[in-house]
């Protein structure tokens, strides 16, 4: 950038510009997380849509579909409702914290520390109660779609307006 940059009106080009740099970012939400919280989503996500695959195997429809709502629920998409995606994280590791620590004590000796996929295996040994998760996810804020969560931007246009 210059010293000096020129203020542009706001045209059509810059619309297309800003529009397509709130798609990229949209889709980048989850990973501006920090990496623990983006892999607490990850292994819900696993966890629950196998419960409701297990609920269904088992002819248990009504089961399967309070699962899936739960999944459907903490996802975000493009949806104008969307839950604040933190938080999400932050109740499944909520949920998830007793089995962690009985992981823990089953191995007072570990030579490395107790990762989230370590304790994957007991999670879908010992399914999680519908309620107890149905209940944890009702208090999750809900946010506005991230675009309408911006209150301001600098757009660098490129010198040649033609480009992009």
């Amino acid at each position: 950038l210059s010293a000096e940059p020129a203020n542009l009106k706001m045209d059509g080009h810059a619309v297309r510009l800003l529009d397509r740099f709130l798609s990229v970012l949209q889709g980048a939400e989850r990973r501006l997380l920090p990496r623990r919280k983006q892999r607490a989503l990850e292994q819900m996500e696993v966890v629950v849509g196998r419960y409701a695959d297990e609920a269904t195997k088992r002819k248990e429809l009504k089961l399967a579909a309070r699962w899936n709502a739960v999944l459907d629920a903490c996802r975000t998409g493009n949806k104008a409702e969307r839950p604040d995606l933190d938080a999400v994280a932050e109740q499944w590791l909520t949920l998830v914290r007793p089995v962690w620590f009985a992981k823990l004590k089953e191995r007072r000796k570990r030579r490395r520390p107790l990762l989230l996929k370590d304790i994957q295996r007991d999670l879908l040994k010992a399914p999680l109660h519908i309620e107890q998760v149905e209940a944890a996810f009702n208090d999750v804020p809900i946010t506005p779609p991230l675009d309408e969560r911006i209150a301001a931007c600098i757009i660098g246009m490129p010198a040649d307006r033609s480009s992009s």
